[in-house]
């Protein structure tokens, strides 16, 4: 018999207990509820509302905000955030104490956890601090005051340091962790989103306090990339389930990462038109972009917005290929590729039509509202089923079958 202490990455997966599993898809669907908070906080533009980070008004929890519309959704969005990080660390957590305890290594883990949270909380005040500095050089710069500026450079240079030297810790010690210490899969992709969820943190609080539409684009594509991640964590709780018992085309997988990759740079495409159009959009025509079949190329709004339909036509070109391929691909039972590209299909259906609403309604603030939640909402979907589909794809084992 294998000792326990030998025990292998996919035999700790497949085992994976039943409130484990529930757990890991009670985070995916915190995310979830997340991501819609967040898309609420851009299309009602109240992503200023609170000037400091990552308290709120220098309070974790100011006196009223619920009764003001504006701190519902950015105040509010902190909360279920933190709340995230929290069920991350616990996810994280539960699956690298199994994975000690199951190797007969004790509770070790735990005082290490508690070490790389402190030093995640080191790197946060850090953080903290070099934005309060930055935003005061801003505003002497703004007002002419030059000297006073300048003599904040050393601690900007300070925190900028702190920031580089703790993070280089969280670094090294994943890496280390990754290459060294025969890590499960899914003990690695915990630690990647204990990480991934402090970065997104941060983007925050560097586009709240810099006030910058580059931190806030970053943040939120990184936002869905991370349900991806969590979603990942998720299936491979269970490896048997969503799986084909036929291996999948080399041509369905290639195209189910090309599918992917399409429906992830469309997503960068619509987040900077949603963070730099705001207000208003540049054009509101269907067909056309600002008149014409070709837009200005130098308007960078038209621009953005061109490559946000073509970035459509591609990505459904796509989808379409995709679902074509895999239907050529038998797999056993009623739950194969076949099915869930014609849920893809429709989910870019319906994205489309609330696209050409968005345009239409565009003057409606109450409608529009509703319907680009939903097209925001519906982005992810067509996102996470497409990483849902290749990971079946890559996961697929046995023999194929082709007609």
């Amino acid at each position: 018999m294998t000792p326990m202490k030998d025990i292998t990455n996919d035999s700790l997966e497949i085992r994976t207990p039943v409130w484990l599993r529930v757990f890991a898809w009670f985070a995916v669907a915190w995310a979830f509820v997340l991501i819609w908070w967040g898309a609420a906080v851009t299309t009602r533009d109240v992503g200023l509302a609170v000037p400091d980070w990552p308290f709120s008004f220098g309070k974790v929890n100011p006196e009223g905000w619920w009764n003001i519309p504006a701190l519902q959704l950015e105040h509010g969005h902190r909360l279920v955030a933190s709340g995230l990080g929290m069920v991350v660390v616990f996810l994280f957590g539960f699956h690298w104490f199994r994975l000690d305890a199951l190797r007969g290594r004790g509770g070790a883990a735990v005082a290490e956890l508690f070490g790389i949270l402190v030093l995640l909380a080191l790197n946060v005040y850090g953080v903290q601090r070099l934005t309060d500095f930055l935003q005061q050089r801003k505003g002497f710069v703004g007002q002419d005051m030059l000297e006073e500026a300048a003599a904040l450079a050393s601690d900007v240079n300070l925190w900028s340091v702190w920031i580089a030297v703790t993070w280089g810790a969280v670094f090294v010690w994943l890496f280390w962790s990754w290459s060294k210490r025969g890590w499960s899969r899914l003990v690695k992709l915990g630690s990647l989103a204990l990480v991934l969820v402090v970065v997104q943190a941060e983007l925050g609080g560097l586009r709240v306090v810099l006030i910058s539409d580059i931190y806030a684009i970053i943040h939120g594509v990184l936002g869905q990339a991370f349900f991806c991640l969590l979603l990942l964590i998720a299936m491979l709780s269970r490896p048997t389930s969503l799986m084909l018992r036929d291996r999948a085309l080399g041509g369905v997988r290639v195209l189910s990462v090309l599918l992917v990759g399409s429906v992830l740079m469309q997503l960068i495409f619509g987040a900077t038109v949603r963070h730099t159009q705001r207000i208003s959009l540049e054009a509101t025509d269907i067909l056309t972009t600002g008149g014409t079949w070709l837009p200005d190329w130098s308007n960078p709004g038209l621009t953005m917005i061109f490559c946000h339909k073509i970035g459509a036509i591609f990505a459904l070109c796509v989808a379409v290929v995709f679902a074509i391929k895999a239907r050529g691909a038998k797999a056993a039972g009623s739950r194969g590729l076949g099915g869930h590209s014609a849920w893809i299909l429709g989910l870019f259906a319906m994205q489309i039509a609330l696209g050409v609403s968005v345009l239409f309604f565009h003057d409606d603030v109450k409608v529009a509202f509703w319907i680009t939640q939903l097209h925001v909402v519906n982005g992810l979907g067509i996102l996470a089923a497409s990483v849902a589909a290749a990971i079946r794809s890559w996961r697929a084992v046995g023999v194929v079958a082709t007609v």
